[in-house]
């Protein structure tokens, strides 16, 4: 199949934008507005995570002296204020603008080479231009010019206005409307979103409420919680446009109950950061963690694990290359890699769970940031819930 890299470098004539929501195309489906891009920065690099990749390895370095093969500044980008992501899914079509920015024709070239280098003889459809001291980055034509004429609206709502905001979003979906806020901490970067939907919440309704005996050890916790798990699946495919389960694993969802997940990845990712820094090409690294599922259905679930699977010990199957054993016949887990997960995100999530999510996804970093030195504690926290007929999202990096 031949691919072809589309570059536009056309100049055009917009000197400066007097603000970039002001820029909304009239028809979009979401947006992400950051309106303090330098606080978000300088707060990422001083969190844990955002010393590790910034300083311990390299990046902001390594971003400066591409800027400095081409004349620019890289202090320059001290003056960058604001930056807009606005997509339309429909088309589909995004615009990402940022600035301002110092030479910033130069700065979309230094982007346009990068893009020709990482995609050569493949086909992306992204354009990268300047407006001016703004850099865009846009994948359509036709939206990009409703961008250029602006005058599209978004509902204000009061999670706009929470104290250290630097940034907010919004999407619109059928019947589904989000509104979110991102703002700074002095130890953290977090994020609340607030979904409203009358359909939503009929598939977001906790099956229970999580005790600690419900949870499972390891770096990284998941947890899916429903009264309706194979529609929320369903409905979360819709939406995104993605197939993230197969027919088969879909089938092995309970109608009602919850999932939950623990897996060890800190050690791995700690091998291959400490393979990349030693410039190593050692290909003994494992690379499959150690993991257990729990799967605790309303309903009896052994009888479908008898007819669909290889029994091979009392209330324990073989299915395709997992094993799971039976708890009890509504309670079935699941073992993978060679020891049990040890890892504690556990603690993180306790230290703010209120019983009623939907939705956990914790990460505690520490383990790998010991690979850099860094022996201190880092976590991202994603959970959801209902209140009072609204889904609530919140997101923290720490």
């Amino acid at each position: 199949m031949k691919k072809i890299l589309i570059i536009s470098t056309t100049l055009l004539t917009i000197v400066a934008f007097s603000a970039l929501l002001d820029h909304l195309p009239q028809n979009y489906t979401s947006f992400v507005y950051i309106s303090d891009v330098q606080k978000l920065y300088n707060t990422f690099k001083k969190l844990p995570l955002g010393n590790a990749v910034m300083n311990d390895l390299g990046l902001e370095a390594m971003i400066s002296s591409m800027l400095e093969t081409y004349e620019i500044d890289p202090n320059s980008l001290s003056k960058v204020k604001e930056a807009l992501v606005v997509a339309n899914g429909e088309l589909p079509g995004f615009v990402f603008a940022i600035g301002p920015i110092e030479k910033a024709q130069d700065l979309s070239y230094l982007l346009q080479n990068t893009l020709q280098s990482l995609y050569e003889g493949q086909k992306i459809n992204i354009k990268v231009d300047n407006m001016g001291n703004y850099l865009v980055v846009y994948s359509n034509d036709d939206f990009f010019n409703e961008f250029l004429k602006g005058g599209g609206k978004y509902e204000d709502d009061p999670i706009f206005h929470k104290a250290g905001a630097v940034g907010i979003g919004y999407s619109k979906y059928n019947d589904v409307k989000s509104f979110s806020v991102i703002y700074t901490t002095k130890s953290s970067i977090e994020s609340e979103m607030k979904v409203v939907s009358k359909e939503a919440t009929e598939y977001l309704k906790p099956y229970k409420k999580l005790s600690p005996n419900d949870l499972l050890k390891g770096d990284v916790l998941i947890v899916l919680n429903a009264k309706n798990v194979k529609g929320l699946v369903n409905k979360i495919e819709e939406i995104s446009g993605q197939q993230f389960l197969k027919k088969d694993e879909k089938e092995n969802l309970p109608e009602s109950g919850y999932v939950v997940a623990g897996i060890d990845i800190n050690d791995i990712i700690s091998s291959s950061i400490e393979e990349a820094m030693s410039g190593s090409t050692n290909t003994t690294v494992e690379t499959v963690p150690n993991a257990l599922v729990k799967i605790s259905s309303s309903t009896p679930i052994e009888d479908e694990a008898e007819k669909n699977c290889e029994k091979i010990a009392a209330h324990k199957y073989k299915c395709e290359d997992t094993v799971w054993k039976f708890i009890d016949p509504k309670t079935a887990i699941m073992s993978m890699g060679k020891k049990k997960p040890s890892g504690d995100a556990v603690k993180f999530f306790k230290e703010v769970q209120n019983g009623n999510e939907f939705l956990v996804v914790a990460w505690d970093m520490s383990g790998a940031l010991k690979s850099l030195g860094l022996d201190m504690n880092s976590y991202l926290m994603i959970r959801g819930w209902l209140e009072k007929g609204i889904v609530r999202l919140h997101a923290q990096l720490k």
